[in-house]
């Protein structure tokens, strides 16, 4: 039986591609964060322990309207530009 790589050659040259842009974030954009994650000033984890990912990121992306994340969080960028 002959087998054939083709199709994962294709998909491995289907490498996404990223470029910086001049407009506010929009639905569907993805943008690149750093944060941290408080609850009346104290890091998350003193409330909830297991939230470890949520206390401090950099470089994190995320897709604008996504609700993968924390509810809300990616609708509050919306709008904004780099460096904002």
């Amino acid at each position: 039986m002959k087998t054939s790589n083709a199709p994962w050659m294709r998909c491995a040259n289907n490498k996404p591609s990223s470029r910086p842009v001049q407009r506010p974030a929009q639905t569907g954009d993805f943008v690149v964060v750093n944060y941290t994650g408080t609850t009346d000033g104290k890091p998350v984890t003193e409330i909830a322990p297991t939230a470890k990912g949520l206390t401090e990121q950099k470089a994190f992306w995320l897709e604008m309207g996504s609700t993968t994340f924390i509810p809300g969080f990616a609708d509050q960028l919306l709008g904004s530009k780099a460096a904002e």
